[in-house]
């Protein structure tokens, strides 16, 4: 059974998405750690390989911004795509088949019922002819938090025409989903504050990427062998030469250069811990205890409601029965 909902409805079900610059800059800010993150990444890398060519200028180092630069293009161009097609003006669909339901036209991707947790009716104010439906599913990816599909559906017809099927696959497949009746859909727990949480977490990425190497390399090291025998072998004599002025400029000794690696290396690696921990806390969503919540009904009078709306629908179709029957509403 197919229903389908008009475009001009879609206003009960999506707020439209203004094309101003403040909704792009709420889609684009959640990718501006990983460009940061880019950025300082090459800025390093190149940095080192103009100073061990002996051309380190500041001036080269604006190379750095060129792929972040892209990327940041490619993104508003992205961006740009999805706001002007989140305007509204897509009709929605849904299927309700024998093993599972669909958002299109064609049936795919499917649904399968296992996956489907809940549908929730609830009345749209100011609009007693109709009547909202979110179906809470979980897709192919394993996640916390079910996804939402919602869908205006009209009282007269449609309404107990789903509920009437609903109830007809349940029976008859044995369905765990549930059917709630004429009850708010509960809030979803937002994260803390995602893009922060982010910025730490990849913050404590570029800590780590120097520190466990300088924690690990004098700790693998062997005695007698050359602290940088195997990582300079792609070294001109030249360069070699500069990486050893460097050491003995700065060193007075081997072991002097090993416990500043292991010094520098273990605060590095946990400053690198702690900011990963830290942003992973900060993203995680607040406490149930901080949403409000809503008394559900019991099974009785839920069962008792989906009867009379059952009742409604069957008496509807048979004041129509002179004119055959139709699959989709």
């Amino acid at each position: 059974m197919t229903f389908e909902q008009p475009t001009s409805l879609n206003r009960f079900v999506a707020d439209p998405v203004p094309l101003t610059w403040a909704s792009r800059w709420k889609y684009i800010r959640i990718f501006l750690p990983l460009l940061v993150f880019m950025t300082i990444c090459f800025a390093e890398r190149i940095g080192f390989l103009l100073w061990k060519h002996d051309k380190l200028k500041l001036s080269f180092l604006l190379l750095a911004f060129l792929p972040s630069g892209f990327l940041l293009v490619i993104l508003l161009i992205l961006g740009e795509i999805r706001l002007r097609g989140a305007s509204g003006n897509a009709a929605r669909m849904l299927n309700v088949l024998d093993n599972g339901i669909s958002f299109r036209a064609v049936g795919r991707p499917l649904i399968r019922w296992p996956k489907v947790v809940a549908f929730w009716f609830e009345d749209i104010p100011g609009e007693p002819q109709l009547s909202k439906v979110t179906m809470e599913y979980f897709g192919d990816r394993k996640t916390t938090f079910p996804r939402r599909e919602s869908l205006v559906l009209e009282k007269r017809n449609q309404y107990p025409a789903l509920l009437s099927e609903l109830k007809l696959l349940q029976q008859q497949h044995n369905l765990n989903f549930r059917i709630e009746l004429n009850q708010p859909l509960p809030p979803r727990k937002p994260p803390r504050n995602l893009m922060l949480g982010m910025s730490l977490y990849l913050a404590g990425v570029l800590f780590l990427m120097p520190g466990m190497p300088l924690l690990l390399v004098p700790l693998m090291h062997r005695p007698g062998e050359s602290q940088h025998s195997e990582s300079t072998d792609d070294w001109s004599p030249k360069q070699k030469e500069k990486l050893d002025r460097f050491l003995i400029a700065h060193f007075s000794s081997k072991t002097e250069l090993k416990h500043f690696m292991l010094e520098l290396g273990g605060v590095l690696t946990t400053i690198s811990i702690a900011l990963m921990i830290w942003g992973t806390v900060v993203q995680r969503p607040k406490p149930e205890e901080t949403l409000p919540t809503s008394k559900p009904k019991s099974k009785r009078r839920q069962s008792a409601d989906i009867a009379v709306t059952i009742e409604r629908w069957k008496r509807y179709k048979q004041t129509k029965v002179e004119n055959g029957t139709d699959a989709r509403i």
